[in-house]
């Protein structure tokens, strides 16, 4: 419980010696560069300028984590179109997960951040209302009464916040929620990795690419916009899916897979 406080406290005492973001008044050119920089390195020809190197790559990395969102979900979509089944997919855990990305573009809005650092949570929101309407199309006993509920739901709460007619405090909390709901959504996974010694069927890949896009994410706020909440919820991230990632490490010869395959090496 005190090592959880302190990291708790180290988290939030670097995320506030980042400062708070104010608005982004920079120019840009071809999309990556700001104009100080497209001078620097096309006019001046100082390619060795590291303020412009950082911020070119971290910009960059944030359009390329916008850009490979838009499709992020498509291959559960087509696979519960093809399968014609929501089998094994959480209603619940889906809602939970969108309002998450509402709150994050909620308060990106308001804190007028560019949209290469939030702009992913934009489109997973869509994916996942078109998954949300396949659990009517494919789902055993789902109303659509349930699905239009879900969505007015959606409305009503976040509906204020996006178009900026909330109160300010609202957005602070709404981010202190993303944080809550980020927490109970990675904690059990982890104790019962923890409990089992295994990481059972968790994709080794996908837990790679979940971690990769945390710390890339991470590193385009410390760059771009050190915003307090922001950065707690990307440390937060960081460290819960780093976490996942050296189980899957440390319990690598235990999961059902190796075990099996290790077992008939042995016979």
């Amino acid at each position: 419980m005190n090592k959880s406080i302190l990291v708790l406290a180290i988290l939030i005492c670097t995320a506030m010696a980042a400062g708070i973001k104010t608005p982004d008044t920079r120019k840009y050119k071809f999309i990556f560069f700001t104009e100080e920089c497209f001078d620097t390195f096309f006019v001046q020809k100082d390619f060795a300028n590291v303020s412009c190197i950082k911020f070119t790559l971290s910009k960059a990395l944030g359009t390329g984590i916008v850009v490979f969102s838009t499709i992020l979900k498509v291959p559960q979509i087509i696979k519960i179109v093809k399968n014609k089944s929501v089998e094994g997919l959480s209603f619940p855990a889906l809602i939970s997960e969108t309002f998450l990305y509402f709150f994050t573009v909620s308060y990106n809005l308001f804190k007028q951040n560019s949209f290469s650092l939030y702009g992913e949570n934009v489109f997973i929101i869509f994916q996942n209302i078109v998954i949300m309407a396949l659990f009517y199309v494919y789902g055993k006993n789902f109303s659509i009464a349930k699905l239009f509920t879900t969505y007015i739901l959606f409305g009503v709460v976040v509906g204020p916040l996006l178009l900026q007619i909330a109160p300010t405090k609202l957005y602070d909390f709404a981010m202190i929620i993303n944080i809550v709901l980020f927490f109970f959504g990675r904690a059990p996974q982890i104790y019962s990795n923890f409990k089992n010694k295994s990481t059972g069927q968790l994709a080794a890949i996908t837990v790679l690419l979940n971690l990769s896009g945390c710390v890339a994410r991470t590193f385009t706020v410390l760059t771009e916009a050190p915003d307090f909440f922001v950065l707690l919820n990307n440390f937060e991230a960081v460290i819960l899916n780093g976490t996942i990632f050296a189980q899957l490490l440390i319990y690598w010869k235990n999961t059902p897979a190796r075990a099996h395959h290790s077992a008939k090496k042995n016979q």
